[in-house]
């Protein structure tokens, strides 16, 4: 064998190694390419089916936001309501209170708990309580009716003015009138 067959015997072996060698990578490669499709196909699904999830969570919370602010706005609007349940009854009892009869009647139930010594009212009912003569320092304050007294070093004072009676009772009947009033 002469020197030009063995270069073309050793060319042929090295084409045909890299041929092999180039097939080889192009198997390993399409290999390679099928399990990345099938990879990425796997992540789009887990994908998709957890970005559903969160899809839908998020209707959820959107959802309990609306509601939550939807029940927000009744309950304001029953509190309204109530309040202004009560101060039609707080106007409608001042309305028809008698006004000696009743300053005398809460100035009774003042003198049995205190010592009274300082009385405050408002404007209209001054003359009522110094027409009683009881002795009292009467002064004009801004309550709607009723009266707010103190014994004499200021120490108790008691309030019964309509609007903090009001407001006690709003306090203690609140529930009932409010089950009353939605039923």
């Amino acid at each position: 064998m002469g020197l030009q067959e063995v270069k073309n015997s050793i060319l042929e072996s090295a084409n045909r190694q890299a041929k092999e060698i180039i097939g080889q990578a192009n198997k390993d490669a399409a290999q390679i390419e099928q399990q990345t499709k099938q990879q990425l196909k796997e992540f789009e699904q887990k994908y998709a089916y957890e970005l559903s999830e969160a899809g839908k969570n998020l209707e959820k919370i959107r959802l309990a936001a609306v509601n939550s602010e939807a029940n927000h706005i009744v309950l304001k609007k029953k509190k309204e309501i109530i309040d202004r349940a009560f101060d039609l009854a707080l106007k409608q009892v001042i309305g028809q209170a008698q006004k000696n009869s009743y300053v005398k009647k809460l100035l009774e139930k003042a003198k049995k708990e205190l010592e009274i010594k300082y009385v405050y009212c408002n404007k209209q009912d001054i003359k009522s309580i110094n027409g009683f003569n009881y002795g009292f320092n009467c002064t004009a304050t801004e309550i709607t009716a009723g009266i707010i007294v103190e014994n004499a070093d200021k120490s108790i004072r008691l309030d019964y003015s309509f609007e903090t009676v009001f407001d006690t009772l709003n306090g203690r009947i609140l529930q009932d009138v409010a089950k009353k009033l939605f039923k």
